[in-house]
């Protein structure tokens, strides 16, 4: 009994989304980060990057804040990886509801 009511409540998470409006969600989410990434690439903290990747100890002497330039760029990731999370775990009810749709 308990059971049900967890899958009910995870079918409810996709009804929630309009059910076929999750690939357009995705494919959004999809462009906003590719176009964060290559405005990152190519601006100021992407050189700082690149300036870090190839000798710390040079960054921190030409001026750039190495430990924060890693903290934000950790913090992006981790919100990238949350944002993955989020619609892997909502791809996986959006098939799940399909499938069970499918055999009733």
């Amino acid at each position: 009994m308990i059971l049900s009511h967890i899958i009910n409540t995870k079918f409810t998470l996709v009804s929630a989304w309009g059910g076929d409006q999750f690939f357009p969600l995705a494919a959004l989410c999809l462009m906003l980060v590719t176009g964060l990434s290559l405005v990152l690439v190519h601006s100021a903290i992407g050189r700082s990057l690149h300036a870090i990747h190839t000798s710390e100890l040079v960054a921190a002497c030409s001026g750039i804040q190495v430990e924060r330039t890693k903290a934000a760029i950790f913090a992006l990731a981790a919100g990238c990886a949350g944002l993955y999370a989020g619609l892997g775990r909502g791809m996986g009810a959006f098939t799940a509801a399909r499938h069970s749709a499918r055999r009733s």
